[in-house]
């Protein structure tokens, strides 16, 4: 399949926000009132991978992801849509997340990620 750089239909993504005081920091990685309503979240994980690593590809055909982002390191996300339904079907997008861009990344059923 060819990819091209496009929009990817229900796909979020969000900046996280560190909460950080003298006892350490508190990070929200899924709030069910910050999605749009026809989203309906399956599981939300946060995974170390260590420096020279890839993770993926990771799908759920009828399950929404939350992946999230926040260091030590930066990442290379890169997603595309698999769904031959979609109107976006082989369009693809990469977003750096981490340490210097903490981020949410809401993959909804049958799209792909490389991780």
């Amino acid at each position: 399949m060819d990819f091209k750089k496009g929009e990817i239909k229900g796909v979020v993504i969000e900046k996280l926000i560190k909460f950080t005081d003298e006892r350490g920091y508190l990070v929200e990685t899924f709030r069910i009132d910050n999605l749009p309503k026809e989203i309906k979240p399956t599981m939300s994980y946060i995974s170390y991978t260590k420096p020279g690593i890839t993770r993926g590809p990771h799908e759920h055909e009828e399950q929404t992801d939350i992946f999230c982002f926040m260091g030590p390191g930066n990442f290379k996300v890169k997603l595309w849509d698999n769904r031959k339904e979609s109107d976006n079907y082989g369009n693809c997008l990469e977003v750096i997340g981490g340490k210097d861009n903490p981020i949410r990344v809401v993959v909804p059923p049958g799209g792909s990620s490389w991780l």
